[in-house]
């Protein structure tokens, strides 16, 4: 039985992985004749196909019981550090100071992006108007880009204050647990 082809997915198939239709005598792999409803050539129904969707849906089914059981070990885990989520952690007087500069920053460029705005339409007229409105709107984007940048950097110096926090609150913990 050499150069034999599946009827479903024209592959070559090995004599140990054939099947036929019980009908048509049409050869298929295992695989593919389990996932045909009909037979190709004959169309007539697979007797095969209901049991193999069945074994496919229970095996379906204990993998879905198993990530469910991966999950439920993973949330005993998120138990351990839930007390956490309620400590009020220290905010950082540096951290707000910088968060302070950065709505400075950004109330400065959009004031002052206004404010050529409005000199180039009151010294020049309309078209250099427009050209100040243009730059001011250009100074006002850069005011905003700086305030974004200055309090990402706010934000950092937080979230590490908060980390060195929160291991030292795990540190702590570990230790009672030692004892």
């Amino acid at each position: 039985m050499a150069n034999l082809i599946c009827a479903k997915c024209n592959q070559p198939i090995d004599e140990e992985n054939a099947v036929e239709c019980p009908f048509c005598w049409e050869i298929y792999h295992k695989e593919c004749w389990e996932d045909t409803e009909n037979c190709v050539t004959c169309k007539k129904y697979n007797p095969i196909y209901e049991m193999a969707q069945a074994q496919k849906e229970v095996e379906a089914q204990n993998q879905q019981n198993e990530e469910n059981e991966l999950k439920d070990k993973e949330n005993t885990v998120d138990d351990d550090f839930s007390q956490f989520n309620n400590i009020e952690t220290p905010s950082s007087h540096i951290a707000n100071s910088v968060l302070i500069v950065s709505n400075v920053a950004l109330v400065l460029g959009v004031v002052l992006g206004v404010a050529l705005a409005v000199y180039y339409f009151i010294l020049g007229g309309f078209t250099t108007g427009i050209v100040g409105a243009v730059m001011g709107a250009i100074i006002a984007a850069i005011g905003w880009v700086i305030s974004v940048l200055i309090k990402g950097f706010a934000e950092l110096i937080n979230n590490s204050q908060k980390n060195a926090y929160y291991l030292s609150k795990l540190v702590e913990k570990q230790k009672e647990k030692d004892e």
